[in-house]
């Protein structure tokens, strides 16, 4: 095969290759809510609670990802407590499946076999050429998972204590098939162990 032929077909499949994305990860912190979002419970005053409806845009710009597209609505949760009391919060006590952080990373991963298959075919057809490149893509693959992870678990928090005057600000990954607006959270009172729960209302 001549080498024109050669580098037609690798430049073909690196073509390919960048369609299924670049191997980075790149998310914006989050921001607080809008003071539009945040309401009072009715049976916990003290304690203000907002959520919003991530959409496509909001999932790549804080997500750094297409999470709806990987069965996943994203929720940003932000409870303040405006009490002298502490609250335990804990995804395990909202009505709602809420799927674990690494668990929905995890899915997103960029495939570093996948592209190392891809280069290692470009490789054998370019006589070595791609082979560098291969080391190099591997390598920003593995980090972009890496930081994928990491960042889920910082904005995803699986329970806490929230200190008086303190604020939660979350993210929850509810699957797709299982989400609705409406939801409540249970709070409970760290000096009383009394339970309150909560009703929330998720919007755009």
């Amino acid at each position: 095969m001549k080498f024109k032929q050669i580098m037609n077909i690798s430049l073909g499949i690196l073509g390919a290759l960048s369609l299924t994305g670049c191997a980075n990860y790149r998310a914006m912190t989050l921001t607080n809510l809008s003071t539009d979002f945040i309401e009072k419970p009715f049976n916990l005053k003290e304690v203000s609670v907002g959520c919003k409806i991530l959409d496509i845009t909001e999932c790549k710009k804080y997500l750094g990802r297409n999470v709806i597209k990987a069965g996943y609505q994203p929720l940003q949760l932000t409870i303040r407590n405006n009490s002298l009391n502490n609250y335990l919060f804990s995804s395990s006590r909202i009505d709602l499946p809420c799927a674990r952080p690494d668990e929905v990373s995890e899915k997103l991963h960029t495939s570093t076999a996948a592209r190392a298959g891809i280069y290692g075919t470009i490789g054998v057809l370019s006589c070595g050429l791609f082979l560098i490149p291969a080391v190099v893509d591997g390598v920003k693959s593995y980090d972009a998972n890496q930081k994928i992870d990491r960042d889920y678990l910082r904005k995803s928090r699986d329970s806490l204590v929230l200190t008086p005057h303190a604020q939660l600000n979350t993210i929850l990954f509810v699957p797709v098939e299982a989400y609705y607006d409406d939801f409540n959270i249970t709070l409970i009172n760290e000096d009383t162990s009394e339970a309150t729960r909560i009703t929330v209302h998720a919007r755009q």
